[in-house]
């Protein structure tokens, strides 16, 4: 039967003598003699094997046994010291195994603690929505927040639909500075459109310029009223923006801004700044009055001065609008009005800020 050469990896024939198979069955006898240092000993085995030999007169058997056994002993020596050298590898690569799995046990360790932290801080969250939620305090809160956001829907659509309103009545071939916040709101601009066709007062006088400025001259234009608007404003920067959007829209002619600085007036019980008299000297026969300025932050009840100096300068038929009637200030003032002048009357808007248009009976 062939042996196999597994240094090879090939067959090799069965070498036979008396004493049976001199090559012995380990592998690695074959690729241990083709390197040098081994090969040099093996020849250094079978010259001693030779030598001695000779000098004892042993036979030609005898020199090829030793030299077999010789061999056999320098490859088992061989195989033991590869032994170790494998057994030093196994050692090494088991340390470094150990020393990965000890990281990554580590790790998950780490890891295990950190989600057990954050599903300590989610249960920690939870239970204190469920106690802010319970709270008394916060229901109510979100029950005002419910009506506040009714409120403001509410008012939003009134407004979009005034504005509509506006611009199915009036033609308008230019920009349009925004509306609400500090400027009129559609509401109250409808209000004064609307004031401006049915009544066709001949002077328009505003406390305060802007958008209303615009909408009143376009309005007068749009319904053929033979009249014009003078505003009053305290701040000379905006009264130039305002008669500059006047020029824009072609309107100059109809409308003016009128710097009008604020000056101390004293009216007995009420002392105020208001609008330097030579801003209005020469107006007189008002038919519309639009009281929206001075700014509150300018005085208490800023804005009382206007009846009590422009009463006597008003038409028969005038109608005087506050706006901002939501305000404690303004209602205060047209209590302190209509007790001033038992003769007027009064009758309230509900928009977005509030208005009241007041008129003298008769």
């Amino acid at each position: 039967m062939p042996a196999t050469d597994e240094g090879r990896g090939t067959a090799g024939p069965t070498a036979t003598s008396h004493g049976g198979t001199l090559r012995p069955a380990f592998g690695s006898l074959g690729s241990l003699l083709v390197r040098r240092d081994v090969a040099v000993a093996t020849v250094a085995a079978v010259a001693l094997a030779v030598v001695a030999a000779t000098l004892l007169g042993a036979g030609a058997t005898t020199v090829l046994l030793v030299a077999a056994i010789g061999l056999v002993l320098l490859a088992a020596l061989h195989s033991h010291r590869q032994n170790r050298l494998v057994m030093y590898e196994l050692r090494r690569r088991v340390g470094q195994l150990d020393h990965e799995v000890t990281r990554l046990v580590g790790r998950f360790d780490t890891t295990e603690q950190q989600h057990e932290q954050i599903r300590a801080e989610v249960r920690h969250t939870t239970e204190t929505v469920e106690a802010i939620t319970l709270d008394p305090a916060v229901e109510r809160v979100n029950e005002y927040m419910k009506r506040v956001v009714v409120r403001e829907t509410g008012h939003t659509y009134r407004e979009v639909e005034s504005l509509l309103n506006l611009y199915s009545m009036i033609t308008v071939e230019g920009r349009v500075p925004p509306m609400r916040g500090w400027a009129a709101s559609p509401d109250v601009l409808l209000l004064l459109v609307d004031l401006v066709r049915t009544e066709r007062p001949g002077l328009i006088v505003e406390c305060g310029s802007g958008v209303s400025t615009l909408w009143c001259s376009l309005a007068l234009r749009q319904f053929g009223v033979d009249g014009r608007v003078v505003s009053l404003e305290h701040d000379e920067a905006y009264a130039r923006q305002t008669n500059k959007l006047l020029a824009e829209h072609g309107v100059s002619h109809l409308a003016e801004a009128r710097h009008a600085p604020l000056e101390e007036f004293d009216l007995g019980d009420h002392s105020a700044p208001w609008y330097s008299r030579r801003a209005w000297a020469d107006l007189d026969r008002i038919g519309l009055l639009f009281v929206d300025g001075p700014p509150g932050t300018t005085a208490g009840q800023a804005r009382y001065p206007a009846l009590p100096l422009l009463a006597d300068r008003l038409a028969a038929n005038a109608a005087v609008v506050m706006d901002d009637t939501v305000r404690r200030d303004e209602q205060d003032i047209i209590k302190q009005w209509l007790t001033d002048v038992p003769t007027l009357t009064e009758e309230r808007f509900k928009l977005e800020k509030g208005a009241s248009v007041l008129r003298a009976a008769g």
